[in-house]
């Protein structure tokens, strides 16, 4: 397994020693845990300049557009009809 160097403040540093010890765990373990968990919250985030659509083709970009137009024609005309609920009846 790669391993690598990370500097912690002191106080920070005791903080985990004493975390490991008492769920009787590694301090590597610990950190590699936080990593994880620090890995699975930001999987959604989107990359940066994702949404700039530099990656996507012109035939994509003007697909795109033309989704994100009827989405949006879509949810207006649901918005002016107040005679309906917008999702259909929740009570079926």
């Amino acid at each position: 397994m790669p391993s690598t160097t990370v500097h912690l403040p002191s106080p920070l540093l005791r903080a985990l020693d004493t975390l490991a010890a008492r769920k009787k765990a590694s301090r590597n373990r610990l950190v590699v845990e936080a990593c994880e968990r620090l890995v699975q919250e930001n999987l959604g985030e989107w990359p940066a300049g994702f949404l700039e659509g530099a990656h996507l083709s012109a035939k994509e970009r003007r697909e795109l557009k033309a989704a994100g137009e009827a989405l949006d024609r879509a949810i207006r005309r649901t918005r002016r009809n107040r005679r309906r609920a917008p999702f259909g009846d929740a009570r079926r």
